[in-house]
């Protein structure tokens, strides 16, 4: 039987950048098994996993919408594992375009 996850393990997202008119915007993904849920979204330059590359390292790749694989948006990913990040927990930021959307 599954457990389900507690609040404290349950992946957060956060803007990091002003909303409104900008060239860049950072989001940032937090918790357990977030480079596992971010793989869902992204399609990576090296065709490579998140979850399978090094902590503290940066990737270009693209997010994508799940089921059609249709590109969004041409990004950044900054990969970084737990323990050593802001909260202690596994951390992807998003370096993207800045979009209302």
């Amino acid at each position: 039987m599954l457990r389900r996850k507690t609040r404290d393990e349950q992946p957060i997202v956060a803007l990091c950048t002003p909303q409104g008119s900008g060239a860049i915007a950072l989001i940032r993904i937090s918790g357990q098994d977030t480079a596992q849920l971010v793989d869902r979204i992204c399609l990576l330059s090296s065709k490579k996993c998140l979850e399978q590359l090094p902590t503290h390292t940066i990737h270009h790749g693209f997010v994508i919408e799940p089921k059609s694989n249709e590109r969004i948006d041409e990004v950044l990913f900054l990969l970084m594992k737990a323990p050593r990040t802001y909260t202690g927990q596994e951390t992807v930021e998003i370096t993207c375009h800045n979009n209302p959307i």
